[in-house]
């Protein structure tokens, strides 16, 4: 009797999760007109020095329009450095060591906004800090990202923002947009259901707030016995401020949240590949040794982005090497697929880029939609300009 009661359960928890997945792809109209693609250009080549990595380092890109002048900002994790290169060029401009701690520390650096050539924001992730310094690299501010009541931390309730280059910050007016990931144990039963992916520092009074939650679609999997694992759990996210929208992209989702700022109006936008069904997510009873082999093998919804000049999202969409044996066989893990929606979120293109371009981060500029390409060679970053196109 015990065995039947067993099998009726995981039969039953079986068709609920299936249901729910299949009344998902039911909500959206996945068809879409392949209207656009993007066509290489010109390559541009920022030098390093052997201290920066070029994969792991955190950047901002700052366009003058006014003076056309053009500039990347770039934060040295080993050595806790602020580095800025003149765009045209590649060429290090000022390079300067920042301090971790007393009353002109940062803390350790994770991640930069270059708001203006006379302002830059640091933020240390793992000191749930934010710091403000103005074009001479002195300390205006700093916010600490512990929410707190009553003068009790309640970090177990909060977010801890993410340090990845895919899920920049953002400031809207005077408050700083963070994506992140539930600060409270993966493993406890209210992760999905009280955890926020995203929220919002006022800079003027220090006032945290929530901005997004994950989606009742990842409750529904969590209540049938799936979780996130490993990178699974990165959001990453942009903002429209012309619309005054922020958008919001899961690695394992197929759709786009869209928040209005003003109203807080929240609309879902399918942005999935044609290549690729649903993401499977993990049995909650996988063991850990076995989790990144696992994540490895998944397609992986990487990045979102807003293009202000050509008025376009990009979303990135890493999918497995079939090719990829184990780590030692010197082949790229992913290749990348840029799905193109227009002004309205629609989707327009799909384009799967040479796997040179594995896993990559985006640069938007006027002239066009940079691409880090992969490189061998550590001491330098290469970015190839991709151009917008119409198919004819």
């Amino acid at each position: 009797m015990k065995n039947i009661r067993l099998y009726l359960y995981l039969l039953v928890s079986v068709l609920c999760f299936c249901c729910n997945s299949n009344n998902k792809k039911a909500k959206f109209n996945t068809s879409f007109e392949d209207r656009y693609t993007l066509i290489e250009s010109d390559t541009k080549i920022i030098k390093l020095d052997s201290l920066t990595d070029p994969y792991k380092e955190n950047h901002s890109f700052y366009e003058d329009l006014q003076k056309n002048k053009s500039y990347l900002y770039l934060l040295g994790r080993l050595d806790n450095s602020l580095q800025i290169y003149d765009w045209n060029t590649g060429n290090l401009i000022s390079k300067v060591k920042l301090e971790t701690g007393g009353p002109e520390g940062v803390g350790t650096v994770s991640s930069i906004l270059a708001h203006n050539v006379d302002s830059v924001f640091i933020l240390a992730s793992y000191d749930l800090q934010l710091s403000l310094l103005n074009s001479s690299n002195k300390l205006l501010k700093k916010r600490s990202l512990i929410f707190s009541a009553d003068g009790k931390d309640r970090l177990g309730e909060g977010v801890f923002p993410s340090y990845k280059q895919s899920c920049p910050m953002f400031l809207v007016k005077n408050k700083m947009i963070l994506g992140g990931y539930p600060s409270i144990d993966p493993s406890d039963k209210n992760y999905y259901t009280k955890g926020y992916t995203s929220m919002t520092l006022n800079l003027t009074n220090g006032k945290l707030s929530y901005l997004t939650k994950f989606p009742q679609d990842f409750i529904d999997k969590d209540d049938n016995g799936y979780k996130l694992i490993s990178e699974q759990i990165y959001p990453s996210q942009a903002v429209n401020y012309s619309e005054n929208t922020y958008l919001i992209s899961y690695s394992t989702a197929d759709f786009i949240e869209r928040i209005n700022l003003s109203t807080n109006k929240k609309e879902e936008y399918y942005a999935g590949g044609r290549s690729i069904d649903d993401i499977e997510w993990a049995r909650k009873s996988m063991d850990v040794a076995k989790e990144f082999k696992y994540f490895v093998k998944q397609p992986n919804y990487s990045g979102v982005y807003y293009d202000k000049y050509r008025q376009i999202y990009l979303r990135v969409l890493d999918i497995p090497n079939p090719e990829k044996i184990d780590e030692f066989d010197g082949r790229l893990w992913t290749r990348t697929i840029i799905i193109i929606l227009d002004k309205n979120l629609k989707k327009v293109g799909e384009v799967p880029l040479p796997f040179t371009y594995s896993m990559p981060s985006i640069i938007i500029a006027k002239d066009g939609i940079y691409i880090r390409k992969y490189v061998e060679d550590e001491n330098k970053m290469v970015f190839t300009c991709f151009k917008l196109e119409a198919k004819k």
